[in-house]
């Protein structure tokens, strides 16, 4: 039998790609509770106060969530699944790149600009809070791209690698 994956990497890879999905699990919740609660604008945002609390700390999980999986995405479990293949894992644009044209992501520019994002919704809020609120519904909507290239590798890792479905953490 031919393995279509160099063995010496399936389990960093496989540990890698289990980390995202639950990352995934938790942003999707996390982006569902924070949007679905309310319309999220600079008045929102100013009134975030200590009395309330449970509503900053979801903001602030969601933040937090959305940068994690874009990092653990982006710049592990793409250059792991490069080294899987057999390839150099390259820059974050190479990386990029090479899942866009795998049809793993959708859009290397986007990808991007998800990493210039992660730093505005760290810092943006302190200077400029349209600009935040503008970030965080850009993140919002940029939810859907990371969640779909968990799917995405999944699927690949399945099908074009013929891993077995029962050594992959669970499809979404």
């Amino acid at each position: 039998m031919t393995l279509n994956y160099l063995p010496e990497h399936l389990e960093r890879f496989l540990f890698t790609l289990t980390v995202v999905s639950k990352e995934a699990i938790f942003l999707a919740s996390t982006r569902k509770r924070l949007f679905e609660q309310a319309n999220i604008d600079a008045t929102w945002i100013k009134e975030l106060s200590s009395d309330n609390s449970y509503w900053a700390d979801v903001l602030e999980s969601f933040v937090s969530r959305f940068g994690r999986m874009q990092d653990t995405l982006g710049d592990k479990l793409l250059p792991r699944l490069a080294l899987l293949e057999g390839e150099k894992s390259g820059t974050a644009i190479d990386n990029y790149n090479r899942a866009e044209q795998r049809q793993l992501i959708r859009s290397a520019s986007d990808w991007i600009t998800m990493r210039a994002l992660r730093n505005k919704l760290v810092h943006e809020y302190i200077d400029d809070i349209d600009e935040f609120v503008e970030s965080l519904h850009l993140a919002k909507t940029l939810t859907d791209d990371l969640l779909q290239a968990y799917k995405n590798i999944r699927q690949y890792t399945e099908h074009h690698l013929q891993i077995a479905p029962d050594k992959l953490p669970p499809d979404m």
